[in-house]
C-alpha cells in the first residue's frame, strides 16, 4: 500500500475523530448556555405578563431573575453555579 496524500490523511483523521470530545464540547456548551438564557427569559416573561426588554447578557438576566424571584434560593444557587464566574464581557 502506498503513502496517503494529505487530503486522504485529513479525511481519515476527520473520520476517526468525528465524535471526539473536542468536537462535541463547543456545541454542547452553546446549547447549555442557550438553554439557561431561554429559561431565564421565560421566567421574566412569566412574571411580567407583558413583553419586557430581554437582553442576551446572561449576567443581566440572572440579576433580573434574582430581583424578581428572591425566594427561589435553590434556582438562584443553581444559576449562579454556572453564571456567576463568567469571564466574557458579552455573557
Amino acid at each position: 500500500m502506498g503513502e496517503r496524500t494529505p487530503e486522504e490523511e485529513a479525511k481519515e483523521l476527520d473520520r476517526q475523530t468525528k465524535w471526539s470530545d473536542a468536537r462535541l464540547v463547543e456545541p454542547l456548551l452553546f446549547n447549555f448556555y442557550h438553554g439557561l438564557e431561554l429559561l431565564l427569559k421565560g421566567f421574566a416573561l412569566w412574571k411580567s405578563g407583558s413583553n419586557p426588554k430581554l437582553d442576551h447578557l446572561l449576567t443581566v438576566l440572572l440579576d433580573s431573575f434574582m430581583k424578581e424571584y428572591p425566594r427561589e434560593v435553590d434556582l438562584i444557587s443553581a444559576f449562579q453555579k454556572y453564571l456567576a464566574n463568567l469571564q466574557c464581557r458579552r455573557c
